[in-house]
């Protein structure tokens, strides 16, 4: 004897259903598999019979394949595709640095920067120590040397480096990273 099979069909406009034995089309053909449900599917997702679609085949940690349906257009599915690998160009990381940056201040350029900054500061402040222990205590317009140039110092680090200074080491700096950038490029293979 054959099963039986019990089918839900949905009203479509007040989204209440009732058990049906044996459904059937208006032409009295068997409704089978998915083509009870009927209509559209939500979320853009295409009609058809699911068993059909490709599967994913990544090996699973049991040992066996996993079943789950591949993604559209890919072999693996949701899942089991992976990360990015990453950029693969130059243009590529130019790209991805530009859109993860905020205000720069932490990027490799940014504290090249900051380093050269504080490394030009304190060099300044030894070379000052150093000529006051070579040449004595001596005077520079009028007030004491050691002092005036301490001063001076302090106020280029209070207001800033001259802006020249500063955008040559932001130079030097963006070539050392698209240097560094490449060599991890063609590390991968990549280039």
């Amino acid at each position: 004897m054959r099963a039986q099979s019990r089918v839900i069909l949905k009203n479509k406009s007040t989204g209440r259903g009732r058990r049906v034995e044996n459904p059937v089309d208006r032409e009295g053909n068997p409704i089978t598999g998915c083509a009870v449900r009927g209509g559209r599917l939500n979320h853009g997702n295409r009609s058809g019979d699911p068993q059909s679609a490709p599967r994913c085949g990544a090996r699973r940690r049991k040992g066996g394949l996993c079943r789950a349906p591949a993604m559209r257009g890919k072999r693996r599915c949701r899942l089991h595709g992976g990360l990015s690998t990453g950029p693969n160009t130059l243009a590529g990381v130019a790209r991805l640095r530009a859109a993860r940056t905020r205000h720069g201040r932490f990027s490799a350029e940014g504290l090249a920067v900051s380093r050269w900054q504080r490394r030009y500061v304190s060099n300044g402040y030894r070379s000052i120590r150093a000529l006051v222990r070579e040449l004595g205590e001596g005077r520079i317009n009028g007030r004491d040397a050691r002092h005036y140039l301490e001063s001076m110092l302090a106020t280029e680090e209070r207001d800033g480096i001259a802006p020249a200074l500063l955008e040559e080491q932001r130079r030097e700096a963006r070539t050392a990273v698209l240097a560094h950038d490449a060599e991890r490029l063609r590390a991968k293979g990549f280039l």
